[in-house]
């Protein structure tokens, strides 16, 4: 499915998914030589891959080759599984009731066999991915399939690949069986080792067919939305051809996908609208999956989105849900001062959990050599108590899994070989103001730089997730670290000792701390 669509204007089409028209780039790519000129669909956001994933559940399938209805040769289709998330109430009637709701064996098989028609043994590995395998499939949904291969193809093979596609995906808006096909291919040996944005050796798409159909061709080019897509992939991917997507492909870091996300909120704000409701689904699935991890259905990420907004701001989405579903007639008159007030404040939220997914490692220098400050670094219990033991303080089991889903985040610092030197916890009020807590520097690198590295980073991913104050107390031996190195300033703050006021003991992360060690 493909969807990237702004919410400013009113909305057209309730049953199809909106065919974005991507830029048709006039250069040609490295290795074109001669034909049409190439297609670019750079311009096709990472918000638009957002729109088109597919549910996400914790038993989905694992997609063991040799396990696939819809392998080539099978007569079988497989219909619209489970999606994350209800579907339509009880008893109400949906439009799309009646339609085909399944995906047929001999359009993805017509689509393996032209990979391996024009590309051969360069076919490593296709998977069918999306809606058809998780389900979420409605009549307007694409069938997605990806492919890996071993070389890139030449101007001759894609140029093939162009008119086989053209015979075998369904048009825009769907009329009969073919469903809109999107192939994405790309070289392995450009995706593994993951780097970002990797290159994309080749895309069909429906948006794009009347540029095909006037002899363009599909360009290589970076491609920020293989970052999601690789996610869904190696997530749920079921193999038509050769391994399960795992042995082919690399992990996505949560940064990046992050990054890829985030990147496409603007165009979905800025763009004039030709699908408000796909628009409106696309926010909420992008918050969604950068606070959640998970991705999943439309109609999931807005049942999980709806409680989380302001009460003023949940109409558009409730409306575009039932729009989806089939349950309710998509019009929008009324509603667009809503659509854009609820935009913003979707796209504010999304920014905010952007700021909070794990930073790539930031590498610095301090005195004897380089470390690596990672935010929200994956520090264990165990690891923690040692870093404790290391300058005398006599650390309390499990405090650290306790506190650490309470933060805002944490940074860790490392050495080469990955032990862990410093540490510092970030707390908040879910607002404005943060709190820094528990700074530690393991005992035998004290006065490096290493607690000043830590805390530089961890005043940063505070800044940028939207908080404005960042609060610290320590004993006054520790002024000039904090006043000078760290740049606090003074100002004046109460402190109660809770347990000489009240009885009871206050559980922390150490019981002689020394956690106000020299950083």
């Amino acid at each position: 499915m493909t969807e990237s669509h702004s919410p400013p204007a009113q909305g057209t089409g309730a049953d199809r998914d909106g065919p974005e028209r991507a830029r048709v780039g006039a250069g040609h790519p490295p290795g074109h030589t001669t034909g049409h000129p190439p297609v670019h669909t750079a311009g096709r956001t990472a918000g638009r891959t957002a729109g088109r994933t597919t549910g996400h559940t914790a038993g989905r399938t694992t997609g063991r080759a040799g396990e696939n209805p819809l392998a080539p040769g099978h007569p079988g289709s497989l219909p619209c599984g489970p999606c994350t998330g209800p579907g339509p109430a009880p008893g109400r009637r949906t439009r799309s009731q009646g339609a085909s709701m399944s995906v047929s064996a001999s359009q993805t098989g017509a689509v393996v066999r032209l990979l391996r028609e024009v590309l051969g043994d360069e076919v490593a590995g296709v998977y069918l991915y999306g809606s058809a395998v998780l389900g979420g499939l409605r009549p307007s949904s694409d069938l997605d399939l990806f492919a890996v291969v071993r070389s890139p193809p030449t101007a001759e093979q894609r140029r093939a690949l162009v008119a086989g596609l053209l015979d075998v995906s369904g048009r825009y808006p769907r009329r009969g069986t073919a469903r809109p096909v999107e192939l994405t291919v790309v070289v392995r040996s450009e995706v593994s080792p993951w780097r970002f944005p990797a290159v994309r050796a080749f895309q069909y798409g429906e948006w794009l067919r009347d540029a095909y159909e006037r002899g363009a061709v599909p360009a290589a080019e970076p491609d920020p939305d293989l970052a999601p897509l690789i996610t869904m992939v190696l997530r749920d991917g079921v193999p038509l051809v050769g391994p399960p997507p795992g042995a082919l492909l690399d992990p996505v870091p949560a940064a990046d996908l992050a990054r890829a996300l985030a990147a496409g909120v603007p165009e979905l704000l800025a763009e004039p609208a030709a699908d408000t409701r796909n628009a409106v689904l696309t926010l909420a699935r992008i918050w969604n999956t950068l606070e959640t991890g998970e991705i999943r259905s439309k109609e999931a990420a807005a049942e999980w989105a709806l409680p989380r907004l302001p009460r003023e701001h949940r109409p558009p989405l409730s409306h575009a849900r039932d729009a989806h579903l089939g349950i309710a007639e998509e019009r929008w008159d009324g509603l667009l001062p809503a659509v854009r007030a609820y935009a913003r404040q979707v796209a504010a939220a999304v920014e905010r959990s952007a700021a909070l997914v794990p930073a790539d490692p930031w590498t610095t220098e301090v005195t004897g050599g380089s470390i690596r400050c990672v935010w929200r670094d994956p520090i264990g219990d165990e690891e923690m108590g040692d870093l404790v033991r290391s300058h005398g303080g006599d650390p309390v089991a499990g405090w650290w899994d306790r506190v650490k889903g309470q933060s805002l985040g944490w940074v860790g610092a490392r050495d080469a070989s990955g032990l862990l030197l410093g540490f510092v916890n970030v707390a908040w009020d879910g607002g404005d103001h943060a709190f820094l807590l528990d700074p530690k520097t393991r005992g035998s690198h004290q006065r490096r730089g290493i607690g000043t590295a830590v805390v530089v980073l961890a005043a940063a991913r505070a800044r940028a997730a939207g908080c404005t104050w960042l609060h610290v107390d320590f004993r006054p031996e520790l002024r000039d670290f904090y006043f000078g190195a760290c740049g606090f300033r003074p100002t004046e703050a109460g402190l109660i000792h809770l347990p000489s006021t009240g009885g009871g003991t206050m559980g922390g992360p150490e019981r002689d701390s020394g956690a106000a060690e020299d950083p």
